[in-house]
């Protein structure tokens, strides 16, 4: 975990993971979605993200559990 991440926003630490996602980074990614749903884990968002991640790595477990957390 880097420095002063616990000082971070969710909407921050989302951001963050966007960037790493785009780049191609989706463990990345998915560790700053983690850090952001246990900053606020109503945003379904979050969740979704979580769950592209997953499906962009072929993880269909992962990617149906954080999909169906989004809908709820």
């Amino acid at each position: 975990m880097e420095p002063y991440a616990h000082l971070k926003t969710a909407q921050e630490l989302r951001e963050e993971g966007n960037r790493e996602f785009k780049g191609g980074y989706y463990d990345a990614a998915a560790a700053k979605y983690r850090a952001a749903l246990r900053k606020d884990n109503n945003w379904a968002l979050l969740h979704c993200n979580l769950a592209l991640c997953f499906a962009k790595q072929e993880k269909w477990e992962e990617e149906h559990k954080f999909k169906n957390q989004a809908r709820m």
